[in-house]
């Protein structure tokens, strides 16, 4: 786990000025003493109202909310902020159980902590926004916005034959207003592709509304989507109407519980008839529908688990995101994204890929696809700062179960650390100068960690025995 005392020796170092807002005085005062203890000029409020007003009027970095009632507060404040031309970075600790942990129209500049927080936790978090917010506020150079103007236009990497294929009908998607499902492997960025189609039909300042119908159980599920509207009336509140002037993706469409499907097919089959009475083929009437799902929809309406009405009217237009396994051609494209993203979120130096860790990363099958290339970069970053990324340094993930990069993504650098380590020596036999040696550290160093680990002392009985990393 990250502490503040790493925090204060890291390449950026916390800047700015910090605020603190809490209803509770006592918990505002503790966030207060420990944003200090991190090197921030902290101050606490106690009201929003004061808040805001300090955060428009002041120049803050970072703003901790303790327990705000609901996202829309963080919103209200966000919104408040960029009309006053603030740069202002939002760390939220929501109370135990807050539906919006997973809120998927949180604002960008918003860092949602789920319980249980820590102080390392804490610290970690604030780390991260004031160095997004030192990047944000930083001049960049002219040719800069151009770039990324480009990028929020079309996000899609790389010019591989699939890539292409799926390019086209992004453009084809665009010109429609009739309902899109997107489809492919989990991991190959399905969402990237909705995107992409927003982006091109509305731009950047229209609504784009993710629901992630996995995340949510049926009655909060129609409680976001819908809001109050009564059940048998058109929709005017909830993320339904929020997204009215342009897109609301229904991610993983096929966990939309049976009950709610038929209140989907009403909808959208009214919107659709409304648009074929306008002279405008391409007219919108509310937001643009697009699903996204990793399964055999056809399979599920035949086992009766989705409805075949429902199926219908989405299934028209369809694209298909293609795996990474069919466009190698783009994973160093994707690679050299993934990394200034990387850099810019975690305000460290941006790391390069050496010409051999290109090679490794074209050789790997990547089952998780691009999912598991975030990870496998996101994993290796996190030990390294800045400077090149070479196979060595990568290998050791690669190796991993790929289940396991998955499933653990809540994963400490610690022990991050502690199955790089492990991988190596694994690699290596059991030869601790080889071991050192590609990790780049001493010797000793490397026998107090794995003195650590429970490994014998060296020479001793089993003191190159072979295990699976933990």
């Amino acid at each position: 786990m990250v502490s503040a005392t790493s925090l204060r020796a890291a390449t950026i170092r916390p800047g700015g000025k910090l605020l603190v807002w809490s209803a509770n005085e006592a918990s505002g005062a503790r966030l207060m003493q420990e944003a200090r203890r991190g090197g921030f000029e902290a101050s606490y409020v106690g009201n929003l109202t004061e808040a805001r007003h300090r955060l428009t009027q002041d120049h803050i970095a970072v703003c901790i909310l303790d327990e705000p009632s609901s996202i829309q507060t963080v919103r209200d404040l966000a919104n408040a902020c960029a009309a006053a031309g603030k740069v202002v970075q939002f760390v939220v600790l929501p109370p135990v159980g807050a539906a919006y942990i997973d809120a998927p129209n949180a604002p960008d500049c918003c860092d949602i902590l789920r319980p249980p927080m820590s102080v390392d936790k804490l610290a970690g978090a604030l780390f991260r926004a004031a160095a997004r917010a030192s990047i944000i506020d930083t001049p960049e150079p002219a040719p800069e916005p151009a770039a990324t103007s480009a990028a929020v236009q079309d996000p899609l990497i790389g010019h591989s034959p699939a890539i292409t294929a799926v390019r086209e009908k992004v453009r084809e998607a665009a010109q429609s207003a009739a309902p899109l499902l997107i489809v492919g492997p989990r991991g190959s960025g399905t969402n990237v592709v909705a995107r992409a189609v927003h982006a091109r039909q509305f731009g950047p300042e229209a609504p784009f509304v993710i629901v992630r119908c996995a995340v949510l159980t049926g009655g909060a599920l129609e409680q976001e989507l819908f809001g109050d509207s009564p059940v048998y009336a058109g929709v005017d509140s909830g993320l339904w109407a929020t997204a009215a002037n342009g897109t609301l993706l229904l991610d993983d469409i096929d966990q939309v519980p049976l009950s709610m499907q038929g209140r989907l097919v009403k909808l959208i089959a009214a919107q659709l008839a409304r648009q074929a009475k306008s002279a405008d083929a391409s007219a919108r009437v509310g937001p643009r529908i697009i699903a996204t799902t990793h399964v055999d929809l056809e399979e599920r309406v035949r086992d009766g688990r989705f409805d075949s009405e429902l199926y219908r009217l989405i299934k028209p237009m369809r694209i298909e995101t293609p795996p990474l396994s069919r466009r190698l051609e783009d994973l160093v494209p994707l690679a050299g994204e993934i990394l200034c993203e990387i850099s810019r979120q975690d305000g460290r130096p941006l790391c390069r890929l050496t010409a051999d860790a290109a090679d490794l990363l074209r050789r790997h099958s990547w089952p998780e696809n691009v999912r598991q290339l975030k990870n496998v970069l996101n994993r290796c970053c996190a030990l390294y700062i800045g400077g090149d990324v070479t196979a060595d340094m990568l290998r050791p993930w690669l190796e991993a179960a790929s289940e396991e990069l998955v499933e653990e993504p809540g994963m400490t650098l610690r022990e991050m650390e502690r199955k790089l380590i492990e991988a190596t020596f694994n690699r290596y036999a059991g030869n601790r100068e080889m071991t050192a040696k590609a990790l780049q550290i001493g010797l000793r160093t490397l026998s107090g960690k794995l003195r650590e680990y429970g490994y014998p002392p060296r020479g001793g009985p089993g003191s190159n025995r072979i295990r699976r990393a933990a």
